[in-house]
């Protein structure tokens, strides 16, 4: 059963995870109720711990940014203000530069639940991924991908031509410097503005994934298009991350029990996101959306772009100081790579066989009577 109800002075809601009993624990993100990650990954994710754990660890998930706007989410964990959250890493570039370089690798992804699985990878088991949590003062358990961002516009653009001068929001990093590649014109507005932008005419086009046409973001009723460009998926961030304190207290059963249910929760997720993305595209051609394959040009360009090093990604992250920005590039895309021939050799639609795998490969390295504890 999951509980809504607002905070006093604020308009953010709250999901509870069942029991309706006052929850031990807090957790952060600035995510709405209605983002897919807040649907099938956090709250479903809360409701199924404290249910193994006997009520021990329930955590109550605050969305919206209702206790930590989404740059305050890192600081508010590491200090014990929330017990978990949705941290991502684009809204603390200072603390977390080199998981805001690798957020544009995955350009290079074809498959989104492989971005998931690397990206959870690397924040694992890689040493440069680890150690950029820990320095921060969290406990990272996991990462948690988007369906591919495409372009969702006014009007149907679909060439180079098309897209000449159109104002478009963006996430910034790799989106922002494609955008202004084609001659288009990158807006910094913020996601929980994009339909209002979208609205009065702001802006002509969003990067998201297609599922904000009738779910998150619900932009279906002030566009006209969809232009099906993969542009890799918004992944760099992590899905759940812990006060220090908090994990150290936990036994090594809650610990395993934690690992767990993540990796059932990532395995739902993508399930849920691949069944969103059809019918959200499926509901979008019935309402007289058009749901555009890219003129020739405008792929070239894109090809372009990436085989540019993702338009120069290394000599942006040398610029900006960034160390060992090569060495996490060229090892986060092995990840990539590695995942990739991991669900071409698996059934990503059978959701045991999925979990298995991400347990193999991932959960079970970890040792629950040490890891992240201090």
């Amino acid at each position: 059963m999951i509980n809504l109800r607002t905070l006093a002075g604020s308009t953010a809601l709250v999901l509870a995870a069942a029991p309706a009993l006052a929850a031990d624990y807090t957790f952060s993100t600035f995510l709405g109720p209605n983002h897919p990650i807040t649907l099938n990954l956090h709250v479903p994710w809360a409701e199924d711990v404290a249910e193994r754990t006997d009520g021990e660890i329930d955590f109550e998930v605050y969305v919206g940014g209702a206790i930590l706007p989404g740059n305050g989410v890192l600081q508010g964990v590491a200090q014990n203000v929330a017990q978990g959250g949705f941290i991502t890493a684009g809204y603390v570039p200072a603390e977390m530069p080199v998981w805001n370089v690798i957020g544009d690798v995955a350009w290079e992804a074809s498959s989104d639940y492989a971005v998931t699985l690397a990206a959870t990878e690397f924040g694992l088991l890689n040493q440069l991924g680890h150690d950029e949590w820990t320095g921060n003062g969290v406990v990272f358990t996991g990462s948690a991908s988007t369906v591919m961002y495409s372009y969702l516009c006014r009007g149907e653009p679909k060439s180079l031509e098309d897209f000449e001068g159109l104002r478009i929001r963006t996430a910034g990093n790799g989106w922002a410097r494609f955008a202004e590649s084609i001659g288009a014109v990158p807006v910094n507005v913020s996601y929980t503005e994009t339909y209002s932008a979208l609205e009065r005419g702001a802006i002509e086009c969003t990067n998201l994934d297609p599922t904000h046409l009738y779910n998150g973001a619900q932009v279906a009723e002030v566009v006209d298009s969809v232009v099906m460009l993969p542009m890799g998926p918004f992944f760099s961030q992590a899905a759940w991350a812990f006060n220090q304190s908090f994990w150290n207290d936990l036994s090594a059963e809650q610990r395993r029990i934690i690992f767990e249910e993540s990796a059932r929760s990532l395995v739902r997720l993508h399930d849920a996101q691949d069944k969103m993305l059809e019918d959200n595209l499926a509901q979008a051609r019935e309402n007289g959306l058009a749901v555009i394959e890219p003129a020739e040009d405008l792929v070239a360009a894109k090809d372009a772009f990436v085989a540019d090093g993702i338009g120069g990604l290394a000599k942006i992250a040398e610029n900006r100081g960034v160390a060992n920005y090569q060495q996490a590039i060229d090892e986060f895309s092995a990840l990539l790579t590695k995942w990739d021939g991991l669900l071409a050799e698996n059934d990503r639609d059978d959701p045991e066989a999925m979990y298995d795998l991400i347990m193999t490969e991932l959960y079970d390295k970890l040792d629950p009577e040490t890891y992240g504890v201090e």
